[in-house]
């Protein structure tokens, strides 16, 4: 892909993003995306070689974002129940602020072809084995309840932290309150209602 300038390019990625979000991928086409920039078609492949890379580079923002957010919570000291719970809230957070670029991520990333797919989906499972064994941890410290299957537990804190993209409107709803609001359910989840 051809470098361009940081202001242009996040322009660029910003418009697919919304875009994809709104149609798809597959609705989206780059004179779409030309349009909303307000560059002509032929401009626009100054800056990439095909839609995948605006695919790629919307994909790719969520996924550093997210690796780097999994890394401070392994790095984070504490019980291990509000390690977790910290990261939920963090992860909920994150996903209010960018619902388009999470939309993306979750409904497009079947677009995805060859390396960058396998990384992305070997990372995505990262992520969720770092809360399976971080609840699997907090069961062997007596802080989560021993009965609770940890796979299953770790998709439903996730499952409603992911999901928030189909819902959440900044227009009516407060990013933190929202993500306040998820660890406190987390939380309850996580200990059974123990505090």
């Amino acid at each position: 892909m051809t470098t361009v300038t940081s202001d242009r390019r996040t322009e660029i990625v910003d418009a697919a993003a919304r875009l994809f979000f709104a149609r798809g991928f597959g609705g989206t086409s780059i004179q779409d995306v030309a349009d909303d920039v307000g560059i002509l078609k032929g401009s626009l492949y100054h800056h990439i070689d095909a839609k995948d890379d605006l695919l790629v580079a919307v994909i790719d923002e969520v996924h550093d974002a997210a690796m780097a957010r999994l890394a401070e919570a392994e790095d984070r000291d504490g019980a291990v129940v509000d390690r977790l719970v910290w990261f939920l809230r963090d992860h909920a957070a994150y996903n209010c602020r960018h619902v388009a670029r999470i939309g993306v991520y979750f409904r497009d990333f079947e677009h995805l072809t060859g390396e960058r797919r396998t990384r992305v989906a070997a990372d995505r499972r990262a992520y969720d084995r770092f809360v399976r064994t971080t609840i699997e941890a907090g069961q062997a410290q007596g802080e989560i309840p021993s009965g609770l299957d940890a796979r299953l537990t770790a998709n439903a804190v996730l499952g409603m932290t992911n999901w928030v993209y189909q819902w959440f409107d900044p227009s009516t709803h407060d990013a933190d309150a929202v993500a306040d609001g998820l660890a406190v359910l987390a939380r309850e989840m996580l200990t059974g209602g123990r505090p």
